[in-house]
């Protein structure tokens, strides 16, 4: 599998992290080619695009992972220690309540 291509730049704040892409475009069309080669090479030799395919899914995991347990961090720390002097408001745990049901409805979609 080609290398790893760096890790796209974070989201824009005012970019809600429950909306954002789950993979930057660089990755998705790196993993997308991956995959379109083991499918292209299969004729020659099965073994090893079913390999390669298999590499592409664990890398695809592997981000999804990575960029879910980001995206968990940001939202844990947007209602534990919120925007306020005084700490987390009741808004940002409505704002932070509506992101989490957003990204979990997105999961559930896949």
């Amino acid at each position: 599998m080609p290398a790893r291509p760096a890790a796209d730049p974070p989201a824009p704040e005012a970019e809600r992290p429950a909306t954002a892409p789950l993979f930057g475009a660089e990755a998705a069309d790196a993993l997308r080619a991956e995959v379109k080669g083991a499918v292209s090479g299969f004729v020659d030799d099965p073994k090893r695009s079913v390999a390669r395919a298999d590499a592409a899914l664990e890398e695809a995991v592997t981000r999804l992972t990575d960029e879910l347990a980001r995206r968990r961090r940001a939202l844990r720390d947007g209602w534990q220690t919120g925007e306020g002097a005084d700490g987390p408001t009741t808004e940002d745990r409505r704002t932070a309540l509506r992101d989490y049901r957003d990204l979990v409805d997105r999961l559930l979609r896949c």
